[in-house]
């Protein structure tokens, strides 16, 4: 992000020294020929669903009843569209055995993407100086609105990339000692395939954080983001969202998108919260930013939604997303990056591998391993820029945009640039 500055020699001429952030790593893949990009957490462009959405633009244009969706919207969405997703929210939770209470239009507000959720939230409950709890590692686009807002971005405690629910008392209670805890007016947890880490947080996990949370009369809000949890390989993680306890000294925030889901173009991400105080004060800030989400495509999405479009592209896009996994996961073992020590996890989901480096190997952007992958023409996320801890020696490598073959390739060229790094 910004103010992470490295001086790089060119590569083919392009000059390498600059901001070193998530918008400089796309520009160098579009500037540097040949280079294959696992940064930029892109979907594909050749699996848009450019036949289905051309069909409902078809229907709405060619319908004059529906000419209002090209005027403004409701500045909270489209009612339909809000139904539709509480109602598809619901559903999933009582797969899971869970009993939620009824969520219908009324608790839901939709934003452009799920970034607007996540600055309208924090917007809604700090102010500069406060702090939210995250996870570690978490989401970098969270922890840039927090910088930006001026919100202090705290780690929880972590076990193996996840969530350590057995440190939480001890952490809770260094908080208090510090005079910390009474600062916190919030907690940020990714619960279905995280975004860098692919990891879900668990039933017990989520009861446990709860249960903790209450010990220490921790009542803030938690904002939960299950923008992934439909984006699975095989089968739904089986734990429901944290809408199905009855927290009332809790507030519970949900945030998702359709974005990663359907069409990353449209920008349709949406918040769901059941507390009318602060349900309100979200669409005021809603209405002051924007006036509304764009309305035709939220009538796309509720056109997708309501004809079984969404459902079907999203039936076809898992195994190849799947192949696509596996297609990096073979290219980095294959090519020996096992044998250097490195570590990782298959993904079971969304677009990530999240990688441990050997002891010692630095990853972030001044590093040894983002100077060399650049001169074998590959680019990858460092660690740090997903830490509000120290996140070093960690690596987020993206599948979603390239082909099995160039990801296989990308694969052998990040091993190549571990190798001569361990040569050193």
């Amino acid at each position: 992000m910004a103010g992470l500055h490295v001086s790089l020699r060119s590569i083919d001429g392009v000059a390498m020294s600059g901001d070193i952030s998530i918008d400089n790593m796309m520009q160098k893949a579009l500037e540097i020929p040949g280079l294959l990009s696992l940064a930029a957490g892109f979907t594909d462009n050749g699996l848009a669903p450019r036949a289905q959405v051309q069909e409902i633009c078809n229907a709405i244009l060619m319908d004059d009843s529906r000419a209002e969706t090209l005027q403004y919207g409701l500045p909270i969405g489209r009612r339909k569209l809000r139904e539709q997703l509480a109602h598809r929210l619901v559903k999933q939770d009582q797969a899971n055995g869970a009993t939620p209470t009824p969520i219908g239009a009324d608790e839901t507000i939709i934003t452009t993407g799920s970034q607007q959720a996540l600055f309208l939230a924090v917007q809604a409950l700090c102010e500069p100086g406060d702090i939210i709890l995250v996870e570690d590692p978490t989401y970098f686009v969270m922890l840039d609105v927090l910088r930006t807002l001026g919100v202090r971005a705290v780690a929880m405690p972590a076990q193996n990339d996840t969530l350590d629910i057995d440190a939480l008392d001890d952490f809770f209670a260094q908080l208090q000692e510090r005079g910390d805890l009474d600062r916190v007016r919030s907690m940020y947890l990714i619960s279905y395939f995280s975004n860098p880490s692919s990891k879900c947080l668990s039933l017990e996990q989520k009861t446990g954080l709860l249960d903790a949370m209450k010990r220490h009369h921790l009542h803030v809000p938690i904002i939960e983001d299950i923008a992934y949890r439909e984006f699975f390989f095989e089968a739904p993680y089986p734990a429901p969202s944290l809408l199905a306890w009855e927290t009332p000294e809790i507030p519970i925030l949900l945030t998702g998108t359709l974005t990663k889901l359907f069409s990353t173009g449209l920008k349709v991400g949406w918040l769901i919260v059941q507390e009318p105080a602060l349900r309100q004060r979200l669409a005021d800030l809603k209405r002051c930013q924007d006036f509304g989400t764009a309305n035709f495509p939220q009538a796309i999405c509720e056109e997708a939604i309501e004809r079984g479009m969404l459902d079907e592209y999203l039936d076809y896009m898992r195994p190849i997303y799947h192949e696509k996994a596996r297609a990096l996961d073979a290219g980095l073992r294959e090519n020996g990056l096992q044998d250097l020590g490195w570590t990782w996890e298959p993904a079971g989901g969304a677009l990530y591998l999240w990688l441990r480096a050997p002891e010692g190997v630095a990853t972030g952007p001044a590093s040894d391993l983002s100077r060399i992958c650049l001169e074998e023409k590959v680019i990858y996320v460092p660690g740090e820029l997903c830490s509000a801890g120290e996140g070093a020696g960690r690596v987020r490598l993206s599948y979603g945009s390239l082909t099995p073959e160039d990801l296989y390739e990308a694969a052998a060229r990040f091993v190549r640039a571990a190798k001569r790094v361990a040569d050193r």
